[in-house]
């Protein structure tokens, strides 16, 4: 009898073509993410019929879908980026309902995620796990980035996908993008909210995307496809209090200002990305202290200033 080791483990994703038909990822699709957290869920379809005892009937599975979530740390490429040559995380972000634009302008390449509302793609990805094989097909997500003073920014994915029973396989051996290429600290970010620059530790920018299943009496899994139907994105900040002459987060959050908040981690190019919100608005405030500081806790909610550009990522 063998055992498996959980960080024995390689994550492989691809965007899909057409919804739930495999791309087949193979070993240069790879992705350096963190441990990841595979679930596996069945609705439970129970027979509530009388008998001349209490013992019940055997019940039956029914809807099966799988969720699979994972930390990514955010690293460029390295090298000038190009319609072939993106980012390692392209393939999550595109099915997180972000759009991908690449420009190849000699010597200042980019590319540029912004949210979609339409035509929004999906993902196959393969999850190797010490000689079992789970195939999530159909993968839509969400995602949270986490900027914390002195460490490395994180992209926490959670993805929704059809079920595919596992299968005994072995470990594939990864080709991942140059690992040379480390993920950038988070300093010098030059982070502003409006025209103030606060002195906070942490930056959080999530999605929000809402999803669902449309269900389908003629699909083998019960439901045809996982969709996203709405986003609420969000983010937060920890700002160190200043004199309110300076910065007037209170009457900002009573006036339901919105503000411009942007940020940059990394500073060689290639290896460089920056958030960008047009328009945040202060949720709550909460009274906080960080080493005998005082502090505020600010929920922010992302709207949109033309549409579908509340939260974008630039990788250049």
């Amino acid at each position: 009898m063998s055992y498996k080791l959980l960080e024995r483990a390689v994550i492989l994703a691809k965007v899909e073509g057409a919804y739930g038909v495999d791309p087949v990822p193979v070993a240069t699709d790879a992705i350096v993410v963190g441990l990841p957290d595979l679930s596996i869920n069945g609705e439970k379809v129970e027979r509530n019929a009388t008998s001349a005892t209490f013992s019940p009937f055997a019940h039956r599975i029914g809807i099966k879908d799988l969720e699979i979530s994972f930390p990514v740390d955010i690293r460029g490429l390295g090298s000038a980026y190009g319609a072939a040559a993106l980012p390692e995380i392209s393939p999550l972000l595109r099915a997180c309902s972000f759009g991908e634009v690449v420009d190849a302008t000699p010597s200042s390449e980019n590319v540029v995620y912004s949210p979609v509302s339409d035509a929004i793609e999906s993902c196959t990805i393969y999850f190797y796990e010490d000689g079992i094989l789970y195939k999530a097909l159909g993968c839509r997500g969400d995602v949270e980035f986490t900027m914390e003073s002195g460490k490395m920014a994180v992209a926490n994915f959670t993805f929704q996908a059809l079920y595919t029973k596992p299968a005994d396989d072995a470990l594939i051996t990864p080709t991942y993008d140059d690992i040379s290429v480390l993920p950038p600290i988070v300093f010098s970010g030059g982070l502003t909210i409006g025209a103030y620059s606060p002195i906070v530790s942490r930056l959080m920018l999530k999605m929000g995307n809402a999803m669902a299943k449309r269900l389908d009496v003629n699909n083998a899994n019960g439901f045809r496809e996982i969709i996203i139907n709405d986003r609420e994105p969000a983010g937060a900040l920890d700002p160190e209090m200043d004199d309110l002459a300076t910065k007037d987060f209170f009457q900002e959050w009573e006036d339901g200002t919105a503000q411009a908040l942007a940020m940059q981690v990394g500073s060689v190019q290639y290896n460089k990305f920056d958030f960008a919100c047009p328009k945040t608005v202060i949720d709550s405030l909460a009274m906080a202290e960080r080493e005998k500081m005082r502090t505020l806790d600010l929920p922010l909610v992302l709207t949109r200033n033309t549409g579908d550009d509340e939260l974008v990522l630039t990788f250049d």
